[in-house]
């Protein structure tokens, strides 16, 4: 009877063991997924921080990262959706077209459409509004596909098109065209390349080479066949009449009469002149349209700043590269008794400042010291600044190549300080230190024409005890 007891208790005993055991072990996990999920949380605000500066390359180093590390833990869902988001945005400002689609796609997937993260705004993002379900088919099976360039350029051409991004599409598309020419076979994917250039030419209402490469895929695909996510009835110039192309194919075709020996050589003299004359215009010419592009060597510009202000006082300065040009007490004695905005402040103050770079970009940077409360009675108390940036291009040079026209000044945004917990240092209880800086860079314009080089920004800080 002893032995059996002593048994009984050894075998509760270790029951007991193991269920202490792991307690221990979910508990010392959860300790360590915690700290974890701190560590993500604090490198996720580390490139949020990089982003809104404007210093994409270490943003978009520190969230690549951080996403490999995020694909191998399950759940997290909504953090995962506001990396993704932020991903997307970095790559857009990078000129990634594919790489933005793509994180925006998860984004959206997580988060739901039209969710983002304090701070970035959607409507601001290009490639955010994006077709997802158009090019989910090429997310799943990857963009780029080894030993098959055509397939990739086809899938950057396809992705870039969904996302309005018509310009960068029908570069790629081009060039697609022309490496297949000397491509044997291929044809049902030749027809589909010629399929998405029709799409992508009706996108940019060149109405001529739509319907071309239209009349291209139906002679290979046959009429009312498509590619995924493209719709057909969506197409207007698909259903044009290609019996127009055909009859100028026939015609070229038909036989011609004979010339002379010295009139076909001055006809051939005079085509060559006007050819030379027609390709020097396209590629050469100062402004030609299908030159490549020169690149800023030099650019003049203005910065125009307007400050306003309500129930503040303190210092301020302000910065274009390595010069100060502005060291200066401010007072805003006009008192709000809440938020107010900025139009109704009766101080204006205007500043303007030129400015010449070697290159294409600059650094800016404000700050504003001991912003304290002019004045502080007992109840709440508001303070706020307001500052308006614009940047007017004087005058710029360019190196080889046609005239890039007017630049457009990027990252003007970015200098605004708009969050008084993130971009300032409270000194006390009334006082702040504040201070933002923003590389400022200048990129050539989608249509010259009508560029013109004028770039404005806003922000506002405001207090409140």
């Amino acid at each position: 009877m002893s032995t059996l007891n002593r048994w009984t208790f050894c075998k509760v005993l270790a029951v007991v063991l193991c269920l202490f055991f792991a307690l221990e072990t979910h508990v010392l996990y959860a300790q360590q997924a915690a700290a974890i999920s701190e560590q993500q949380a604090a490198r996720f605000k580390s490139a949020k921080d990089s982003f809104f500066a404007a210093d994409y390359e270490p943003a978009k180093t520190g969230l690549e990262a951080l996403i490999e590390e995020l694909e191998t833990i399950e759940g997290l869902e909504t953090f995962k959706g506001q990396v993704y988001l932020l991903a997307g945005a970095t790559y857009e400002k990078v000129d990634s077209v594919e790489l933005a689609v793509m994180y925006y796609c998860r984004a959206k997937e997580r988060l739901g459409e039209g969710k983002t993260i304090e701070g970035l705004e959607l409507k601001k993002l290009k490639y955010y509004p994006a077709n997802c379900a158009a090019v989910a088919g090429i997310f799943a099976a990857g963009i780029v596909i080894q030993d098959d360039p055509y397939i990739t350029a086809y899938n950057r051409a396809k992705i870039s098109y969904f996302a309005a991004a018509f310009g960068f599409a029908q570069s790629l598309i081009e060039t697609l065209i022309a490496d297949l020419g000397a491509v044997d076979g291929r044809d049902v994917f030749k027809g589909q390349v010629y399929l998405l250039a029709g799409a992508i030419y009706e996108a940019q209402k060149f109405k001529e080479l739509s319907v071309k490469y239209y009349c291209r895929a139906k002679q290979i695909l046959g009429e009312g066949k498509t590619v995924e996510g493209l719709e057909l009835k969506k197409l207007k110039y698909y259903s044009e009449n290609c019996a127009g192309a055909a009859a100028l194919a026939g015609a070229a075709a038909a036989p011609k009469k004979r010339k002379s020996f010295l009139g076909g050589l001055v006809g051939m003299l005079l085509g060559l002149a006007i050819l030379g004359g027609v390709v020097w215009y396209l590629f050469f010419s100062p402004k030609a349209p299908l030159g490549k592009k020169g690149k800023y060597s030099s650019i003049t510009f203005r910065v125009d700043v307007k400050y306003r202000g309500f129930n503040s006082k303190g210092h301020r300065k302000f910065w274009i590269g390595n010069d100060l040009k502005n060291d200066e007490d401010f007072l805003y004695t006009q008192n709000i008794s809440a938020d107010t905005p900025c139009t109704s402040a009766v101080k204006e103050e205007n500043y303007s400042y030129s400015y010449a770079i070697s290159g294409d970009s600059v650094q800016m940077k404000q700050e504003w010291l001991n912003w304290d409360y002019e004045s502080f009675g007992p109840g709440t108390n508001w303070k706020k600044l307001c500052t308006d940036f614009t940047v007017t291009i004087e005058k710029y040079e360019w190196t080889s190549g046609k005239d890039p026209g007017k630049p457009e000044a990027e990252g003007l945004d970015a200098l605004g300080i708009s969050n008084i917990n993130t971009d300032c240092t409270a000194s006390g209880d009334r006082i702040h230190n504040c201070q933002k800086t923003s590389t400022i860079t200048f990129k050539a314009p989608a249509n010259p024409v009508t560029a013109r080089g004028v770039t404005a920004a806003s922000s506002e800080m405001i207090g409140k005890y």
